[in-house]
């Protein structure tokens, strides 16, 4: 989207000329801002394609989605994470 690409094209090379202390809260910017996105714009059209489906179950099955989802990224999170201090 044009904000990204603007925040990426000017603050871009600003950050990399910053501490890694305020490139951190640049990642966490960015972060904030993709699961931003998945929540507000991609995951409410995904409830639409769940439309043949009860209204129990559509939302059963999407809230669980959802949360499995997190779950797995935070496991491969910790995997990487472990993985990298013992191998360095």
């Amino acid at each position: 989207s044009l904000p990204s690409l603007l925040f990426v094209s000017f603050l871009g090379p600003v950050a990399a000329r910053m501490s890694k202390r305020c490139c951190s809260a640049f990642d966490a910017f960015s972060c904030g801002a993709i699961i931003a996105v998945a929540f507000f714009l991609l995951l409410p059209e995904s409830f639409v394609l769940l439309s043949g489906i009860d209204e129990v179950t559509r939302s059963w099955a999407w809230g669980s989605a959802l949360i499995v989802g997190w779950l797995v990224g935070l496991l491969l999170h910790e995997l990487f994470d472990s993985f990298k201090a013992s191998s360095g």
